[in-house]
């Protein structure tokens, strides 16, 4: 059992306010040891949902159905996380992902995100069933869960069975997060029963991250189906193809990345922002962007920003709203943003790209443009004489 990380989930609990939820708290990862700490700690009827078992019964109900689970001695349940089983040979030992204990049975959920099966796994933890629990195995009852993403089955290493070649010795159960943890989850959140929105609140961000998590190994498979569909030569065809494609539009996922990027930078400044129109007709490779912003109730403006995608050079302009299309004419630009040039040439589209926001390099480099564009805005205001936009 993992006591820290269900310290760590307690301590959160009882010091979150109403918005709170551990599993931001603890960190997004796709290790498993994360995910099995929230849901053991929802399954355990001494969790700190202090909701005693219905968790678990709605979750064995969903997993097995209403009338299994109506003569099953609740109240005699306990739930543990990494619990230990000795020394692991090619029969038995290891450690148990999640282990649910009810009376006299014994349900074990191997919990899989993207770590790879070891050997003979689950084929240990069933001679572990077998051996201490032999009242769990039911007809048609399968007491060892896998648990994955999208319903993945274990591999013949971890089991020591050819499923395809003898489906009827199959001793585990296949569920997954995208069609039984997130449907049984979201049915909770709509129970009276559960009337605390702060809980509501946990298990909403947990499953929107099981979502994001899904969707990506969706598109994995999705990715594999195409690499087994075609040759290598048809493949690195394709390449080129999305090569060329690329390079093409490279200056508009700039460009619209970049004018993103902007406005949400003045929306952290300023009260109202809005966006006016495209200035086109500066010159061949420039192009302008005009918003309209207000703040502190004091008169609206209009800022400009120049812009030219390869390699990257702004300038910035402020007026009033009659007189704005003028600026770039009347080099109203300022020079603490002028002719700066962040990034090497062909780096822009990479940076700006929706694609690459969560890489950290990327994140780093857009916090110094963010940075710099408001030290060159309050400047700029300063010395053109509106005050008071930046107290």
């Amino acid at each position: 059992m993992n006591k820290e990380l269900v310290a760590k989930i307690n301590e959160i609990t009882n010091k979150r306010q109403e918005d709170g939820n551990y599993f931001s708290y603890l960190g997004l990862s796709n290790k498993e040891k994360i995910h099995s700490a929230f849901l053991a700690n929802l399954l355990n009827q001494n969790g700190s949902h202090r909701m005693g078992t219905f968790f678990l019964k709605s979750f064995l109900a969903h997993i097995y159905g209403e009338e299994y689970i109506e003569n099953l001695p609740f109240c005699y349940s306990s739930v543990y996380t990494e619990q230990f089983l000795g020394q692991k040979t090619n029969e038995e030992g290891g450690y148990l992902d999640i282990v649910i204990y009810i009376g006299s049975k014994v349900f074990i959920i191997e919990n899989k995100i993207y770590a790879e099966d070891q050997e003979n796994q689950l084929f240990r933890y069933s001679n572990y069933i077998n051996k201490y629990f032999p009242t769990s195995e039911e007809k048609g009852i399968k007491h060892l869960i896998y648990l994955t993403l999208t319903g993945k089955n274990p591999s013949l290493l971890s089991t020591r069975i050819n499923i395809k070649e003898t489906p009827d010795k199959k001793y585990w159960k296949n569920i997954s997060y995208k069609t039984d943890i997130l449907p049984w989850l979201k049915c909770v959140i709509e129970d009276k029963q559960v009337s605390c929105m702060s809980i509501k609140n946990d298990i909403e961000k947990y499953c929107e991250n099981i979502e994001d998590l899904v969707e990506k190994e969706t598109m994995n498979d999705e990715e594999k189906d195409i690499v087994n569909s075609y040759s290598l030569k048809d493949l690195n065809n394709m390449k080129d193809t999305l090569e060329e494609i690329i390079s093409k539009y490279q200056r508009e996922i700039l460009e619209n990345g970049f004018k993103e990027f902007i406005e949400t930078c003045l929306k952290e400044v300023f009260d109202s922002v809005l966006f006016l129109e495209n200035e086109s007709d500066i010159d061949d490779d420039s192009k302008g962007y005009i918003f309209e912003i207000s703040k502190n109730q004091l008169p609206s403006v209009c800022i400009y920003l120049g812009f030219q995608p390869f390699p990257l050079y702004c300038w910035l302009g402020v007026g009033d709203k009659n007189t704005y299309k003028k600026w770039y004419y009347l080099n109203t630009k300022h020079p603490e943003w002028d002719a700066y040039i962040p990034f090497d040439n062909g780096k822009n589209a990479e940076i700006f790209s929706k694609k690459l926001l969560d890489d950290e390099n990327a994140r780093q480099q857009r916090e110094g443009i963010k940075i710099q564009l408001k030290n060159g805005l309050q400047s700029l205001f300063e010395d053109c004489g509106y005050k008071g936009y930046f107290d």
